[in-house]
């Protein structure tokens, strides 16, 4: 359920209107026009009694919309208690008991991961998740943040707004989730020959800084670092091959001072990486492909999108293409759910079955089965 407020009470007013059981979690993505009041609906919800968990985005979908204020409210029946981790460089402090979860539950499992998109570790808290709760569990989550990319508190949870940390739950309901992205290869493919968690030193033994600067049209050569982000890597990211599976888009987001590709995401030594582009076409069609490819998996009550931000900065005006080609989707095959999701800074699914990843660039559609 989409809710658009101005004011922390006229959400609150709103959350109370749904008829919640005692076993219910409420997941809530928040836009980040409303970050200075997260804390103040985090409070209420407390002395409410509410169970929830959610996250600040830099914007929500609604049908064929996107709206850069409000929530999107989703009810999760028959859930554990939502989980809380604090990341550091070099550690994943899951707080509380670890829940106990029937991975053998006939009617299917849902895991739903939120991160803060800046935090450190986060490799490591997925393959964490994923090697806990990979039996019989589909994923769907994102990274959180704001449209400034300033690392500020984004995780929503019972003991406040926080940064540096991730939120984990389950529901006891199957789902469907689907990836697909659109990007081609452009250039490589790449060694990555030397690289520090999030940070590319070096391609094929060469800077990394010369390397890629050296594979983008020359007129996008002089990007300044201000406007690195939405007007040259948001076209031309990387790609991390995968053997049999789509690759995974990893944004770059900046060069340091040392001349390295700084990336949201964590590359580690020696993998394959290209450059990759797409036109605009290619992007809007594997959103409808997305959803269409799961759409008559199962008698559905919600589809959940998370479309990356940076595709909104890449597509400008014609994103309204992409999500009114995945909403036609519903339309065509006669799903009369709502379509209801985030632009992310960063995709979490499970890719081919074998690994939960935090996706660049990507689309991931999530059919919630009745």
């Amino acid at each position: 359920m989409y809710i658009d407020f101005n004011d922390a009470g006229t959400f609150i007013e709103e959350t109370q209107k749904i008829d919640l059981e005692p076993s219910n979690v409420v997941m809530i993505f928040l836009a980040d026009a409303h970050l200075e009041v997260a804390e103040e609906i985090v409070n209420q919800l407390n002395a409410l009694e509410i169970s929830f968990f959610g996250a600040v985005f830099p914007g929500l979908i609604s049908g064929n919309k996107h709206h850069y204020q409000g929530a999107i409210v989703t009810v999760l029946e028959n859930a554990n208690a939502p989980r809380v981790a604090k990341l550091t460089s070099d550690s994943i402090e899951w707080q509380g008991e670890q829940p106990e979860i029937d991975e053998g539950s006939e009617q299917g499992l849902s895991g739903y991961v939120l991160v803060d998109c800046f935090s450190p570790n986060i490799d490591a808290l997925l393959a964490d998740i994923f090697s806990a709760h990979s039996e019989g569990v589909s994923f769907f989550g994102g990274g959180s943040g704001n449209r400034e990319l300033s690392h500020k508190p984004s995780i929503l949870c019972r003991d406040g707004v926080l940064m540096d940390a991730a939120v984990f739950c389950v529901e006891k309901n199957a789902s469907s989730v689907n990836v697909r992205h659109g990007w081609q290869h452009h250039m490589g493919p790449f060694i990555v020959s030397k690289s520090d968690k999030n940070i590319i030193q070096e391609f094929n033994w060469k800077p990394a800084k010369d390397t890629y600067l050296e594979a983008v049209p020359e007129e996008l050569r002089n990007t300044s670092s201000e406007k690195f982000y939405q007007e040259l890597s948001s076209r031309y990211p990387l790609a991390l091959q995968k053997e049999g599976e789509e690759d995974v888009i990893r944004d770059p987001v900046a060069f340091d001072e040392k001349g390295a590709l700084v990336c949201l995401s964590e590359i580690p030594e020696n993998v394959v990486m290209h450059i990759v582009h797409a036109k605009p076409e290619a992007l809007i069609k594997a959103a409808g492909k997305a959803v269409a490819e799961i759409i008559s998996v199962a008698p559905a009550k919600q589809l959940l999108v998370s479309d990356c931000y940076s595709r909104v900065l890449m597509l400008g005006k014609e994103f309204n293409d992409e999500l009114a080609a995945a909403h036609q989707e519903t339309r065509v095959n006669d799903l009369d759910v709502p379509m209801e999701g985030l632009l992310a800074l960063g995709e979490i699914a499970v890719s081919g079955g074998t690994s939960l990843e935090f996706y660049n660039k990507t689309f991931v559609s999530c059919l919630r089965h009745q």
